[in-house]
């Protein structure tokens, strides 16, 4: 087709040629969109699935250390209640044993309230010198 107006033949069926290819790569390219759509599907239900089950597992261990550590404040607690009541038993068996009249020599015994449950048991033995030896001294539950 060499006529003068074959440029515009040729060029029509040029453009009616690059149409063709166009539209052909356009179908290539919505059919890759769509395989590449429904692998990425996959890939963010399986990004979600998983990011799900990290957030889960994350407040159940969080959980867990929560009722942890409450636990420990209150064996904490309960053991600084203990400790100080020992003491104050304890405290009071000092007074009581700077109080004794060491000049009467024999075995003395006195018990003191720790808590509901237990008691300082405290025996000592004065001696004909003044001495004190402590027998006991030691709490029990009752």
């Amino acid at each position: 087709m060499s006529i003068s107006f074959a440029g515009s033949a040729t060029a029509t069926a040029t453009t009616s040629a690059g149409a063709a290819a166009g539209a052909a790569t356009s179908a290539a390219g919505t059919a890759a969109r769509s395989t590449r759509t429904s692998r990425s599907a996959v890939g963010v239900g399986l990004t979600t699935i998983v990011t799900i089950m990290v957030v889960v597992l994350l407040t159940t261990f969080s959980v867990l250390a929560l009722v942890s550590a409450n636990s420990d404040l209150r064996l904490s607690r309960m053991a600084t209640t203990s400790a100080q009541s020992y003491y104050q038993a304890d405290s009071a068996a000092q007074r009581w044993l700077t109080e004794l009249d060491r000049t009467s020599p024999g075995e003395h015994s006195a018990s003191f309230p720790i808590d509901a449950h237990r008691s300082l048991e405290v025996t000592v033995q004065i001696m004909p010198d003044g001495s004190i030896q402590i027998q006991q001294w030691q709490s029990k539950g009752q």
